[in-house]
């Protein structure tokens, strides 16, 4: 027996690990799966603010008269005509570009339809090279006679280029010009906007194929990342932060190899770096004609909510281990003591009482069975309590000897309630659980009793009005999902620090209504409160399993209706009773 023993509470406590372990890593997929998600968008809204402003630029600037009446010139002048022409385009345009520096902007190109560049007016003395070889984009405009817009390599730096063709009153295409963003402008202003630390990293066979003479080791330094390039301008502006800042959006060959493999999809990736303990996002940038990844922007962000699942993921195990072994080693004390009995036991005890004694025992492993099913919530709900001694450290709580006092009450109050609904183990999944007639106005009393002394704390006042009635059901689940409601209700008071916090409880005949004053559930997500795992608290301070619960507790195991809307400033959540 002591065998058996040992090895089905090593088997629960694999199990649990294998749940636990699993549960853990779930939630951490999908919170990266969001970091991927969010700064994906951000990304994209930055964007489109650049080609936003490109394009007021080409209306305001490019897009007029004298632009046009100069190109007309182009295709039929001499050189010499050519140089004065140039000139004169630079005279129109360098004003206005000069004084677009506060924009970021970082060229005005002008293009022939050869492709051949006509005037850079942030570099005049470079022109006359042919670019349909190097900027695919200046091809595709003067061929197809379409804007087109994108990341690209150029013959100096990587950049942001929006191409616009120009046409003349006829539509007859004269040629393209081209408006730029640096990458180091896109990357300080996402480092500013977001509070995160962030880099372009350029590949390689684009700059080693396209930059001009020694412009690539004038202006390029290798990346962490095998096969790419860092402009040594980002590198200046993110080491001002410090070194320390920039070594942790270095990349291990570990993660350079989950962020190739997920590049090779043209997919954007969030990794967990446990070495630096930050959460590093890839987006892979693809060239606007090949859509081939041609830069990656990386993010390096705090990975503090990953970090705390890992530690809650070991403090539950750590419990549930311990909690297996106390019982198991008391029901083998148990067994050991009923053996020793039985030996004592007259030789005449009737064949009936010995089946009675195998039955007791056979029960007994049943209701193990069911304990390992059914103590998920309450231990649950300890951790968090243990999870949450992090942040009232923090806020000095600890050093109050009646939060201490009122906090080991209330899990003394937890523990009891747990133990009280051992009885209830064995039935909670099964179609011959037991239900019992009880009190509804008591019952929920004997919750808010619980809960009195932290709602106090925050200076929540709680009612609770309306008549006495029975119902027949399962009087603990019923106490497990006014906590849950009652707690949801004050997390969102604390939260969003309301002024004279107020919780009602109305009971009217078959209806239990809980109904707070903290400005209500935001409209998006009130049809999502309670999906599994779904939670707006902040990282570390929900599960997303409590409303989950409650309403399979109230519509599965009591055959009754949960709902929540907005009325009065607030929520009020509604369990219909159907069966009084």
């Amino acid at each position: 027996m002591k065998i058996k023993l040992i090895l089905i509470s090593l088997t629960i406590i694999a199990i649990a690990y294998i749940n636990l372990n699993y549960i853990k890593n779930q939630k951490i997929e999908e919170y990266l799966q969001r970091e991927t998600e969010q700064y994906q968008m951000m990304y994209d809204v930055q964007y489109r603010q650049y080609k936003i402003k490109s394009q007021i630029i080409y209306d305001t600037i490019i897009n007029k008269k004298q632009v046009v009446d100069i190109y007309k010139q182009i295709q039929a002048a001499s050189k010499e005509k050519r140089a004065k022409l140039r000139k004169e385009l630079y005279e129109i345009t360098n004003y206005d570009y000069k004084q677009l520096e506060y924009t970021q902007l970082q060229q005005m190109h002008f293009h022939l339809p050869s492709n051949e560049s006509f005037l850079r007016v942030h570099m005049v003395k470079k022109f006359g090279d042919n670019l349909t070889n190097i900027r695919a984009t200046v091809a595709y405009t003067n061929k197809t006679h379409k804007k087109i817009d994108g990341l690209e390599t150029g013959r100096s730096y990587s950049g942001y280029r929006f191409l616009f063709p120009i046409n003349d009153e006829n539509k007859n295409h004269l040629g393209s010009i081209e408006i730029s963003f640096s990458v180091l402008a896109f990357t300080t202003e996402f480092i500013e906007q977001h509070k995160v630390l962030s880099n372009f990293h350029i590949k390689k066979e684009n700059v080693d194929s396209k930059t001009w003479g020694n412009y690539k080791e004038k202006h390029y330094v290798k990346s962490p990342i095998n096969g790419f390039y860092i402009e040594k301008n980002v590198l200046n502006k993110l080491t001002k932060y410090s070194s320390k800042n920039f070594d942790k959006i270095k990349t291990s060959k570990k993660l350079s190899s989950q962020l190739l493999n997920s590049l090779y999809k043209n997919k954007a990736i969030s990794i967990y770096d446990k070495r630096t303990k930050i959460i590093k996002t890839f987006l892979p940038i693809l060239h606007p004609i090949s859509k081939k990844v041609i830069a990656i922007l990386s993010i390096a962000s705090d990975g503090g909510f990953v970090e705390d699942k890992i530690q809650n993921f070991y403090i539950s195990f750590i419990i549930i281990s311990l909690f297996v072994i106390a019982l198991f080693s008391f029901i083998y004390r148990e067994f050991k003591n009923q053996e020793q009995n039985t030996q004592l036991l007259q030789q005449n005890i009737k064949q009936q009482e010995i089946m009675q004694q195998q039955s007791k025992m056979a029960s007994m492993g049943e209701m193990i069975g069911a304990i390992a099913h059914q103590w998920r919530q309450p231990l649950n709900e300890i951790g968090t309590g243990i999870q949450n001694l992090k942040y009232d450290y923090k806020d000095g709580n600890l050093n109050d000897e009646e939060f201490v006092k009122n906090f080991i009450d209330e899990n003394k109050k937890t523990i009891k309630f747990m133990s009280k609904t051992i009885d209830d183990f064995r039935g909670f999944f099964r179609v011959d659980k037991k239900k019992k007639d009880f009190n509804i106005k008591q019952t929920t009393q004997s919750v808010i009793d619980m809960q009195s002394a932290q709602l106090k704390t925050h200076n929540i006042t709680i009612n609770i009005t309306g008549d006495e009635f029975i119902y027949n059901g399962l009087q603990s689940e019923f106490q497990q999902v006014i906590l849950n409601l009652i707690n949801n209700a004050k997390d969102a008071l604390v939260e969003n620090n309301i002024e004279n916090p107020t919780i009602n409880i109305i009971l009217d005949k078959n209806i239990i209504s809980v109904q707070d004053n903290a400005g209500g559930i935001p409209k998006e997500i009130i049809n999502r409160i309670f999906e599994p795992y779904f939670t707006t608290k902040e990282q570390g301070k929900g599960t997303g399993m409590g409303l989950y619960m409650s309403k399979m507790i109230i519509e599965d195991n009591m055959g009754a209706i949960l709902s929540v809307k907005n009325k009065n400033n607030g929520a009020i959540f509604t369990i219909e009773l159907n069966n009084i």
